[in-house]
């Protein structure tokens, strides 16, 4: 385990994103919260329409954002795979093939 970790085989950067994520997700409802519940005792509906459109778009702008972050290293596990099979398919004698 913590050979992996010492020759970086092993990345903990996407359990991090996780749970920069779900810290994120509680700022954007606290953030929505303290919206609307300003505006209702300011009394005005505009913040209200204001709280909906902060938790939608907020919700739907980390989770794409967080969804970028992981991209990266998924692509690099898929490339990690394509290249163990090729080098598991250059390893075979061609010849014996037929």
């Amino acid at each position: 385990m913590f050979e992996k970790f010492k020759n970086f085989d092993e990345m903990i950067t996407p359990g991090i994103i996780k749970i920069i994520y779900w810290i994120s997700m509680v700022f954007v409802a606290l953030a929505s919260i303290m919206t609307l519940v300003g505006s209702l005792i300011a009394g005005e509906f505009e913040g209200v329409l204001g709280a909906i459109l902060i938790a939608i778009f907020g919700f739907l702008m980390v989770r794409v954002y967080c969804e970028l972050i992981i991209l990266g290293f998924k692509a690099v596990d898929y490339l990690k795979n394509i290249n163990r099979k090729l080098d598991a398919l250059n390893d075979r004698d061609p010849f014996n093939d037929y």
